[in-house]
């Protein structure tokens, strides 16, 4: 979830025209993830911690690539970070709801349909309530047929 947040960045870079630091700099953060796991494997850690290890690393790498962006061509760091952080508090909204649903009901179609279909509803209206601007909405509210 968090990679796809900067991924445009990636467009970004490319339509300025200065890719070399991006890619140079975003690809040996990337690379370090495989002998970081290597280490922590040889020093006995269970398979899992490589997990954490990329977790950590991506992490890394998505900071590279805001700071790259700020420093070629202004990119506005706060405004990306303050839509960042309530698109992850939907995101962690919805999966409590949802999360609510699936431990609270046996397995079956009936959790599998209620789970989608509460954080569906719970992603859209969060989304309408925290991250939709004033004019999303009015230009969402004038294209559904009941007004």
């Amino acid at each position: 979830l968090a990679d796809m947040f900067t991924n445009p960045l990636l467009t970004l870079t490319l339509a300025i025209g200065k890719i070399r630091s991006y890619y140079l700099i975003t690809s040996i953060i990337s690379l370090m993830a495989f002998p970081l796991s290597w280490i922590l494997f040889r020093m006995g850690f269970p398979a899992w911690t490589s997990y954490l290890v990329f977790i950590v690393v991506y992490v890394g790498v998505d900071v590279a690539r805001i700071i790259i962006c700020n420093r070629l061509c202004g990119f506005p760091v706060k405004s990306f970070l303050s839509l960042a952080g309530s698109a992850a508090a939907v995101a962690a909204i919805s999966l409590f709801f949802a999360a609510a649903i699936w431990y609270s009901l046996d397995a079956g179609w009936m959790r599998f349909v209620l789970t989608i279909a509460v954080g569906t509803v719970a992603s859209l209206v969060f989304s309408w309530l925290l991250l939709l601007t004033p004019g999303e909405k009015s230009f969402i509210k004038s294209k559904l047929p009941c007004r």
